[in-house]
Order: structure tokens, then C-alpha cells, then sequence
């Protein structure tokens, strides 16, 4: 006998009968009835695909934070060139603490994974959900003048 694992289309497999299908009852083999295994199998393609992507954010994520650390070195050498004398002492202390910020954002960025960014961006926003659409509004103005 031909071995019927064709996720679902087997005998009986997508009614819940009784026939020798892969998610068949009686079968055993995927665990659930009716459904023709198709659901035991989409899930572990669901996991992973989800275990993948959060790998892709992951270097993502470490790719950011090497171009975070490369813009506040070019900052933090932008900032020292300035004379620090009246304004100009200003912008130099201005430049030196973006510079510091941008190099603490690649620091976590880089220390921490995708669930954490979610539930530490998911906080900021259930506290301070106005200062956030803004921000956002803020970037997506900046991103699109960037890409322009």
C-alpha cells in the first residue's frame, strides 16, 4: 500500500473520518482529528518562519547599531572641531551628548533582542503614547526627507 501522507487529501483526513489520512482519526500521526495534518505542519512552518524572521531582526538590529555607533563617532569628531568659545561651547556639548546617546541606543540595540525592543517600545507607548506618535511622526518626516 501506497504511503498516503499528501497533508490531508488521504482518506477521510479532512472530515474527521475515519480512514487511514494523516490527521485521520485513528491515525496518530499529527495529533489532531479532521484536519488532515495540515495544521500540525503549518504551525511548525509558522515557528519556523517566526524563530527566522526574529533572527533576520536580530541582525538587523546589530547592523543598526554598527551605523548608530559610526554616525555618533562622526558626530563626536564634528562636535570636537567646533571653537568653544560662547555659542560655539554650546553645540560642542550639544554635539558631545547626541553623540553619547546614539552610542547608548547602539548599546542596547546591540545587548538586546527583538522580544525585549518590542515590550520596552510596547511600555513606552502604553505611558506616553502622545510623546511616541510624535516621535514617530518626527522619524517618518526625517526618513522621508533622508530618502528624497
Amino acid at each position: 500500500m501506497q504511503d498516503e501522507r499528501n497533508l490531508g487529501t488521504a482518506g477521510g483526513g479532512s472530515t474527521g473520518g475515519t480512514g487511514s489520512g494523516l490527521g485521520s482519526t485513528g491515525s496518530g500521526l499529527s495529533g489532531s482529528t479532521g484536519t488532515g495534518g495540515t495544521d500540525t505542519l503549518a504551525g511548525a512552518n509558522r515557528v519556523g518562519g517566526l524563530e527566522e524572521l526574529q533572527e533576520r531582526a536580530d541582525n538587523l538590529m546589530d547592523q543598526a547599531a554598527d551605523q548608530l555607533e559610526t554616525v555618533a563617532e562622526k558626530v563626536d569628531s564634528v562636535a570636537g572641531l567646533i571653537p568653544k568659545k560662547g555659542l560655539g561651547e554650546r553645540a560642542n556639548t550639544y554635539g558631545h551628548t547626541a553623540a553619547d546617546t546614539l552610542e547608548s541606543v547602539a548599546r542596547f540595540l546591540r545587548d538586546n533582542d527583538v522580544n525585549t525592543l518590542q515590550r520596552e517600545l510596547g511600555g513606552l507607548v502604553s505611558t506616553r503614547p502622545l510623546s511616541m506618535l510624535l516621535l514617530a511622526v518626527g522619524a517618518g518626516f526625517v526618513a522621508g526627507k533622508a530618502l528624497r
